[in-house]
C-alpha cells in the first residue's frame, strides 16, 4: 500500500498550527517532505518542529473556508514545488455556544460549516486537479469526528458538519475508485478525545483573553483520557497501511469496540425505529448499557 510519506514530496495540511494538523505536519517532516502548512492563527512553533524533523516548511495563511483563495493558493503551491502526494483537509472548529436546533444562532451553524464541511471541499476541489494530472499515487485525508457518527446531544452545529464530511469523503474515495487509472484514495481519519486546542481556540474566538488554565484540556493541559495527536497520527498510519478507509481511533478511556457498539446502537435507532439518539433518552439509556453489557469485548 502506497505511503504518502516520501522524501523530498509534497505535501499539504490544513489546520497545521496546533493538534492534529502540526502533528500531521511533523509526521512529514520526519520523512524529510516539503511541507506546505496552512491556518489563520500563528504557526512558529509548528513551523520549527516539522524543520527540526527533518522537512521544510512553507506556512500560508489562509482561511479554507474562503474557495476562490484557496483555488489560488492551490495554483501557487502547484507552481513552486508540484502536485502534492498527501492532502490532509485537517482545519475545524468548534463553536460553543450557539450550535443547538433550540435557541442556537445562524451565525454559528454557517460557520460551523464553512470551516468543518466547506474547507474540506474547499481543499479537494483546489488540489485535486493537479493530483490527478500528476498521474502519482496520492492520499487524501480528511478528519471527521466520531460525533458526526454518532451525534451525541449538545453541538448540533458540530454533529452537522461532521457528518456532511463523513458523505462527502465517502463519496470521494467512491469516485476516485472507479475513476479509471486513478492512483488518489482518499481515508477518513475519525479521532477520538484528543489533546488538541480546538475548544480552547473556540473560545478565544469569542474572548481573546481567556486564560488557558481555564480551559479542560489542551495541549499544555492534556487530559489523562485523551490522546496526543502524535499518537492519532501514528494509528493513522499503521490503519492506512492497511488500505482501512475509515480509520476509527480509539483513546485512552474509549476502546474501538465500545466505539463499535455506540455506532451500532446509533443505527439500530433507525432500524428498530427507536427514537433519535436513543442512546440518551430516558426510555432506552437502561437497554442501551443492557446491549452493552450483553456483548463484552472479545
Amino acid at each position: 500500500m502506497f505511503s504518502p510519506f516520501v522524501k523530498d514530496a509534497v505535501a499539504v495540511v490544513t489546520g497545521a498550527s496546533s493538534g492534529i494538523g502540526k502533528a500531521i505536519a511533523v509526521r512529514c517532516g520526519k520523512a524529510g517532505m516539503k511541507v506546505v502548512m496552512i491556518d489563520v492563527l500563528p504557526m512558529d512553533t509548528a513551523v520549527a518542529e516539522v524543520t527540526s524533523a527533518g522537512g521544510t516548511a512553507f506556512p500560508l495563511s489562509c482561511d479554507v473556508s474562503d474557495a476562490a483563495a484557496m483555488d489560488l493558493l492551490a495554483q501557487t503551491v502547484t507552481k513552486r514545488h508540484g502536485a502534492p502526494t498527501l492532502l490532509a483537509n485537517n482545519a475545524g472548529i468548534a463553536r460553543s455556544p450557539g450550535g443547538t436546533a433550540i435557541g442556537g444562532s445562524a451565525q454559528v451553524f454557517r460557520k460551523t460549516m464553512d470551516v468543518n464541511y466547506f474547507g474540506v471541499v474547499n481543499g479537494v476541489q483546489a488540489f485535486l486537479p493537479a493530483m490527478l494530472e500528476s498521474g502519482k499515487d496520492g492520499v487524501i485525508v480528511n478528519t471527521g469526528s466520531k460525533q458526526g457518527i454518532t451525534k451525541p446531544p449538545g453541538n448540533v452545529a458540530y454533529n452537522a458538519s461532521k457528518a456532511a464530511l463523513n458523505a462527502f469523503t465517502e463519496g470521494l474515495q467512491h469516485e476516485l475508485r472507479e475513476t479509471a487509472g486513478c492512483k488518489l484514495r482518499a481515508h477518513l481519519l475519525v479521532p477520538g478525545w484528543v489533546n488538541s486546542d480546538i475548544m480552547l481556540n473556540s473560545k478565544r474566538a469569542d474572548d481573546p483573553s481567556v486564560e488557558p488554565a481555564s480551559v479542560f484540556f489542551h495541549e499544555g493541559k492534556p487530559a489523562s483520557g485523551a490522546w496526543l495527536p502524535a499518537q492519532v497520527v501514528d494509528y493513522f498510519e499503521a490503519e492506512m497501511a492497511k488500505g482501512v478507509f475509515y480509520v476509527l481511533c480509539p483513546d485512552n478511556e474509549v476502546d474501538v469496540h465500545t466505539d463499535n457498539l455506540r455506532m451500532t446502537w446509533a443505527m439500530g435507532d433507525l432500524v428498530e425505529k427507536r427514537p433519535p439518539l436513543s442512546r440518551w433518552h430516558a426510555d432506552y439509556k437502561d437497554k442501551f448499557s443492557a446491549y452493552v453489557a450483553a456483548n463484552p469485548k472479545p
